[in-house]
């Protein structure tokens, strides 16, 4: 099949470069053998220089990529360092595992930690004879060092958040309806928290010296040839072991609180019936933890219901994930 071309349409050397032996044609580096084409059965391809956008252009010329190099503004060009990367072979090579320790070294080396921890030395309170240990600023909590109390005018220690034990700090009793003061196992002293009497089949508990006020425990009157329990200032109530009422110019005895029954009527806690005074926010120490209590609860069944909304709202998206 002849074709007739115009004479403008393929160039000479065009027409030679597709009429070229293959022998001619650099060999390519591919595996596979090359194929050989008969140039009897190539057919000349239209080739229209005008259209392109240089006149010129050749398949395998390049010299037009040169012209694209030279309009390039060298003083834009930023050069780059050539550096020399060291290569690391090992990083080819499969890692050196190493073996862990046996259960023997496990244990050498856990008590050598031991050791070193409880061999450093605990800082002790600068009070005279006080083996405490130290709190903050030199001293133990019952000399002073820790957290105080957050009511005004009170320096006790707070337990377990801002407040004492006297205005509603510390841990509440776990027995049903009690809202004392955990003092260990979550119990309260009465209901079995605490040191408890070393005396045979006694539970009740410890006063002081490990045994109860009926068998020995706590501090002794001073007074001649009395046994009973000191009150106040080292001596029993009979003995003078008493405290008098703050107010000014009161003499009747102190009935709790450091008030005269007439004086701490207006120092009552606000709950209904209650005899006790009050130690903050106008409740005593029951009510008081009561009402914190009751906050907390409230404050659990809000978040819940917050939540349990959110979750009804999405369960409430149809889903279409089986479509």
């Amino acid at each position: 099949m002849s074709v007739t071309l115009s004479p403008g349409a393929l160039r000479p050397e065009d027409l030679q470069l597709l009429l070229l032996d293959d022998s001619a044609i650099p060999p390519r580096s591919s595996s596979s053998p090359p194929i050989k084409i008969d140039p009897a059965f190539l057919e000349p391809l239209a080739f229209a220089p005008n259209d392109c956008l240089v006149p010129h252009f050749h398949p395998l010329d390049g010299s037009f990529l040169q012209s694209a190099f030279d309009d390039l503004d060298t003083q834009l060009l930023t050069p780059r360092s050539i550096k020399e990367e060291v290569f690391d072979p090992s990083v080819l090579s499969p890692h050196t595992k190493v073996p862990a320790p046996t259960y023997l070294q496990r244990c050498v080396s856990s008590a050598s930690m031991t050791s070193s921890s409880s061999t450093k030395p605990h800082a002790l309170c600068q009070v005279p004879n006080c083996g405490r240990r130290v709190r903050s600023k030199g001293y133990c909590k019952a000399h002073g060092g820790g957290r105080k109390c957050s009511v005004p005018g009170c320096g006790k220690s707070s337990q377990n958040g801002e407040f004492c034990i006297g205005h509603g700090g510390g841990k509440q009793c776990k027995e049903p309806g009690c809202a004392k003061a955990a003092q260990s196992h979550g119990l309260c002293k009465a209901h079995g928290g605490g040191a408890r009497c070393k005396h045979l089949n006694c539970m009740k508990s410890s006063q002081g010296g490990g045994f109860c006020r009926a068998h020995g425990g706590g501090k002794r009157c001073q007074a001649e040839n009395c046994t009973k329990g000191a009150q106040r200032g080292n001596f029993c109530a009979t003995h003078g072991g008493f405290r008098s009422c703050q107010e000014p110019n009161c003499v009747r005895t102190d009935r709790g609180g450091g008030y005269c029954e007439v004086h701490r009527q207006d120092k009552l806690c606000t709950a209904k019936g209650c005899k006790k005074l009050s130690k903050n926010h106008g409740l005593c120490t029951v009510h008081l933890r009561k009402v914190e209590k009751a906050a907390e609860k409230n404050a659990l069944a809000a978040f819940a219901f917050s939540h349990s909304g959110a979750i009804d709202m999405l369960s409430s998206i149809p889903y279409y994930g089986h479509l």
